[in-house]
């Protein structure tokens, strides 16, 4: 790779870059409504790539905590499961108790 040709791949690099902070920073509902206007245009493009990174990240922020939740839901079932045991335990006790005494 020569000199300018290595320059001209860090300029254009730049330049994405300062691109996608540019729609980064641009709020959802003006992305929204960048998209849904049927305009072509190079920044059509770049507006639909950035709402799509926005709902991958939306997406994966609610499957750690569909995964957290269920670990906490798992957790109590089993917690439920033993004080169920201890209550039919107390209750065959209750019985035994109750034909003895008679």
């Amino acid at each position: 790779m020569t000199e300018p040709e290595a320059e001209r791949i860090a300029r254009e690099d730049k330049t994405t870059e300062q691109e996608g902070l540019k729609w980064q920073r641009r709020s959802d509902e003006f992305l929204v409504g960048y998209v849904s206007h049927d305009r072509p245009g190079q920044f059509h493009t770049p507006a639909i790539v950035e709402m799509q990174r926005r709902v991958m990240a939306s997406y994966e922020r609610a499957s750690v905590e569909a995964s957290r939740q269920t670990g906490v839901v798992i957790r109590l079932t089993k917690q439920l499961a033993w004080l169920t045991v201890a209550i039919v335990v107390l209750t065959l006790v209750q019985v035994a108790i109750a034909l003895w005494n008679r």
